[in-house]
C-alpha cells in the first residue's frame, strides 16, 4: 500500500464524504420519472472538458497526473461551485424524487442504527431515472468520487483484486456501514465504485477493461494538447446493480437489518414497492452476474 496506506485511504475517504448520504429506492419506487441521462451525460461531458481546457493552460505536455488533478476539480470535488456533484444535486432540471426521512424506509432509524441515518431530519439522497433504472444522485457520485480514488490505487499498481478489497473497506468501515454513517453496506455502491474504476481508466485507456469491454481511450495527448476525442456515455457504466431494490443492501447490525425488513414487508402491503431483491428480479440479476462474471461477488448481492 505504501505511501502511507494510501495517504490514510485519502485522508478517511475525505472524513466519510460528510457523513455518505443513503438513498431510499423503495418508497415511491413506482412513479416514473423521466429520462434524465441525457442531461447528466452533457453535465459530464462539459466538466470533463472543462478540466481538459485547464490541464492545457498548464502546458505540461503529457503528463498525466496534471490532467487528473485538473479533471479531479470539476468531477470529484462537492465543494466547489463548479463541479458535477454540485451541479447535480443543485439542478431543477432534472425530475427527482426528493423524500423525508419520516416518509422514507428508514423512517424509524435512531442513533443506534447509525448517527448520521439516526438523526430526526437527516438528508434522504435523491433517485433520478437514468435511462430506465431508477439511481440514487448519490451513486454518481460513488462512480465519479470513490471510483477516482479506488481507480488512483489501481494506477499506483495495485493488483485489481485488492482494489476491490478496499472498495469494501471503504463500504464498510469509512462510509454506510459504520455506526457513524447508517449500518448498511450498500452493494448498489460497490458497483458504483466498480464501474467509477472502469470510468476513470477509459479515460485514457490504461489498464484493460475488467469486463473486457475494447474501448479507444476517450481521451488523448496531440499536438501537445489534451483532446476529448469521443464523448462519454455513462450509459457503458450505469446499469440495474445500482438500484438498491434490485441489488439489495446488507446491514452491518441485527436491528437495522430487523427495522428494514419489517419496513419493507410494510411498504409492500401498502402498495409501494414490489420486485424486492435477488429472488424477486431473478431474471435481471442473473443477467448482471453473467455481466460481471469473475467480479460479480464483488458487486452484486445474490441473497
Amino acid at each position: 500500500m505504501k505511501k502511507w496506506l494510501f495517504l490514510t485511504i485519502i485522508f478517511l475517504s475525505f472524513i466519510f464524504q460528510s457523513f455518505a448520504d443513503e438513498t431510499d429506492n423503495f418508497t415511491y419506487s413506482k412513479i416514473e420519472l423521466k429520462d434524465s441521462s441525457q442531461i447528466i451525460n452533457e453535465k459530464f461531458n462539459y466538466y470533463l472538458q472543462k478540466g481538459i481546457d485547464d490541464a492545457n493552460l498548464l502546458n505540461k505536455g503529457n503528463d498525466k497526473k496534471v490532467l487528473y488533478k485538473s479533471l479531479k476539480k470539476y468531477i470529484t470535488d462537492k465543494t466547489s461551485d463548479e463541479s458535477i456533484i454540485t451541479d447535480l444535486y443543485k439542478d431543477k432540471n432534472l425530475d427527482i424524487i426528493s423524500i423525508k426521512k419520516s416518509e422514507s424506509i428508514y423512517k424509524n432509524w435512531t442513533l443506534r442504527e447509525g448517527l448520521s441515518l439516526g438523526k430526526k431530519n437527516t438528508f434522504i439522497g435523491s433517485v433520478v431515472n437514468f435511462n430506465g433504472v431508477q439511481i440514487g444522485v448519490d451513486k454518481l457520485e460513488h462512480m465519479f468520487r470513490t471510483g477516482r480514488i479506488l481507480f488512483g490505487a489501481l494506477d499506483r499498481g495495485w493488483e485489481f483484486d485488492n482494489v476491490l478489497t478496499l472498495s469494501y473497506f471503504m463500504e464498510r468501515w469509512l462510509l454506510g456501514g459504520n455506526r457513524i454513517g447508517a449500518s448498511i453496506i450498500s452493494y448498489g455502491d460497490l458497483s458504483a465504485n466498480f464501474n467509477g474504476i472502469r470510468l476513470w481508466n477509459d479515460l485514457l485507456g490504461n489498464y484493460p477493461d475488467p469486463l473486457g469491454r475494447e474501448i479507444s481511450p476517450y481521451i488523448v495527448f496531440e499536438e501537445n494538447l489534451w483532446y476529448l476525442q469521443n464523448e462519454v456515455d455513462l450509459k457503458n457504466y450505469i446499469d440495474e446493480s445500482f438500484d438498491e431494490r434490485i441489488n439489495s443492501s446488507t446491514f452491518s447490525h441485527k436491528s437495522s437489518t430487523e427495522k428494514f425488513a419489517e419496513n419493507v414487508e410494510e411498504a409492500k402491503e401498502e402498495g409501494l414497492v414490489e420486485n424486492v431483491g435477488y429472488s424477486e428480479n431473478k431474471e435481471v440479476t442473473d443477467n448482471l452476474i453473467l455481466k460481471y462474471g469473475e467480479y460479480s461477488e464483488n458487486v452484486i448481492n445474490k441473497n
